[in-house]
């Protein structure tokens, strides 16, 4: 308490008044014996040294006025600490929010709270805890200060923790464990503080956050519950919609695969074609180094390179022969007949590029419409060489005997139209991901 007393007692105002009574009184954390108490209440009081030859009535006004003047300035102190925090939370919301609104990634929302919650708070380990599908479990699935090896293993069982009361009524908990018992090896510290916050939501209290240890025997207060309490709120929120956000991804990936399958089962020559045409795509894009989200749309693409064949006769895909001149002109409508299909679903309708152009040759003079080059889709230029690299390695009525051409075979047809039919750097990328093992052919 003396260092918070003295930069109130040298304060300018303070000084200011004191010298207008020409130095004669002077204020001090400790008494000598002979001077006059101030007691300022909240276990504080200071010291007024006055001259020997001034009456003690004027010592009394002079004392009266120093402890008003000492008592709205520590008021002013505390309100500009009070200010302090709130501005510091304000800041950190704003990081935060600002961080948030560019991901829907579930693991860099909270990566990066936990990070601003350690510094902030000044704890040695902050850990996101979250309710299990079956209700019975909160586990580790983020933490700071944890080893890898407890992500996803440290669990409260239902009942097992205070953690649960703060998941079942909402109000924040702060208390000391044993070591023994919880899940989570304290290292030197047989005991150790900790602060739980509910995770909100919607739908309602979806988890816990939580913090150990804040600094060297320091203790959690109400400042510290009302900021975690606060990034709680705003994190609870961030990670329900990026949970909605993953929960329709994954529902709409579902829905590709379960058409592109439907894609397959018309034609028995093609069953799996569009599932080894997707890896393909997918180790080409990763091997060119194409950001996360192009590979994702390469992988939509790729699936649904075919979806014009659901307009194409079955008796001509079904057909165990080569097919005539007139056939193959109804075979080559399909990307256009798909074209016609994704129009029609706004959510699709991004991938039309790839589905269109993975026939088109990197010279020209490919279908349907002989484009060359770079007018041709990235994903068009991509999905071309992984299409002809599984049909070619694929049992068809058109191949000797109609079985497929062994991979050797295959790759050396692919050099050999680099340049012409294919991009050069497309083939190059798909030559280094087959001598990589990441083109896996599996029929």
């Amino acid at each position: 308490m003396t260092a918070p007393l003295k930069k109130l007692i040298n304060g300018d105002r303070i000084k200011a008044f004191l010298s207008t009574l020409g130095g004669k009184y002077e204020l001090h954390v400790e008494s000598t014996g002979n001077d006059l108490l101030i007691d300022l209440s909240n276990d504080m009081t200071v010291f007024l040294r006055c001259p020997v030859e001034v009456e003690p009535s004027q010592t009394k006004i002079v004392s009266d006025a120093l402890t008003g003047m000492l008592l709205l300035e520590y008021e002013l102190c505390d309100l500009t600490n009070e200010l302090s925090d709130v501005y510091e939370e304000l800041t950190l919301l704003y990081r935060l929010s600002s961080a948030f609104s560019g991901t829907l990634q579930i693991e860099r929302i909270q990566q990066k709270a936990l990070e601003e919650i350690t510094t902030i708070l000044d704890v040695e380990r902050a850990g996101v805890f979250m309710l299990n599908e079956a209700a019975d479990e909160l586990i580790l699935v983020a933490g700071i200060g944890f080893a890898p090896s407890d992500i996803g293993q440290v669990t409260w069982p239902k009942g097992s923790d205070t953690a649960w009361d703060v998941l079942q009524n909402g109000t924040p908990v702060f208390s000391n464990f044993d070591s023994a018992g919880n899940g989570i090896e304290l290292g030197r510290k047989n005991r150790q503080t900790r602060l739980l916050v509910a995770l909100p939501s919607k739908a309602g209290i979806i988890g816990v956050l939580a913090v150990f240890q804040k600094g060297e025997n320091e203790e959690f207060d109400s400042k510290d519950e009302k900021l975690l309490s606060a990034i709680a709120q705003q994190m609870g929120g961030m990670l329900e919609n990026a949970g909605l956000y993953h929960e329709a991804q994954e529902l709409f990936r579902n829905t590709v695969e379960a058409l592109s399958a439907a894609i397959d089962a018309k034609d028995p020559y093609t069953h799996g074609h569009s599932r080894r045409v997707t890896n393909y795509s997918v180790a080409i894009a990763k091997e060119m180094g194409l950001p996360q989200d192009q590979v994702e749309n390469i992988r939509i693409s790729a699936l649904l390179h075919d979806i014009g064949k659901l307009g194409v006769s079955e008796a001509i895909l079904r057909k165990p022969s080569r097919l005539t001149s007139e056939e193959f002109e109804q075979i080559k409508q399909h990307p256009v007949i798909g074209a016609d299909i994704m129009n029609h679903v706004k959510k699709l309708s991004r991938f039309l590029p790839g589905m269109i152009d993975h026939h088109e040759k990197f010279s020209g003079g490919g279908y349907p419409t002989g484009r060359s080059q770079e007018e041709i889709s990235l994903a068009g230029r991509i999905i071309a060489v992984a299409d002809t690299f599984d049909a070619m390695t694929s049992d068809r009525p058109y191949h000797e005997n109609c079985k497929g051409k062994p991979d050797d075979v295959a790759l050396t047809e692919l050099k050999r139209c680099s340049g012409t039919q294919f991009e050069p750097a497309i083939v190059d990328c798909f030559l280094r991901a087959y001598e990589k093992g990441a083109v896996k052919n599996s029929k």
